[in-house]
């Protein structure tokens, strides 16, 4: 199972377990931890998959060597590159 679909899995056993079962609680600490939940879910709902990422780097590289052009100065691959590498940091 790749990357991608694992995520999704989680997303939705998180979303049909927790959240769901917290929704009815009206103590504080629960609606905080629900809202931090599902925050968590948006963003990942909302993320690209390093794998994404990974691929369109390869594939700009490609297109690169295709037309003879210094990898360096690309500003759509350089870009790429600094997503895909963010959390390394």
């Amino acid at each position: 199972m790749n990357e991608d679909k694992r995520i999704k899995k989680a997303i939705e056993t998180i979303k049909n377990s927790y959240v769901m079962s917290t929704k009815h609680c009206l103590d504080d600490e629960n609606v905080q931890l629900r809202q931090a939940i599902e925050a968590v879910l948006k963003e990942l709902e909302n993320s690209i998959p390093k794998d994404v990422i990974r691929q369109k780097i390869n594939e700009r590289q490609f297109e690169l060597q295709q037309e003879y052009k210094d990898f360096k100065d690309d500003i759509r691959l350089n870009t790429l590159q600094e997503i895909y590498y963010l959390q390394e940091d």
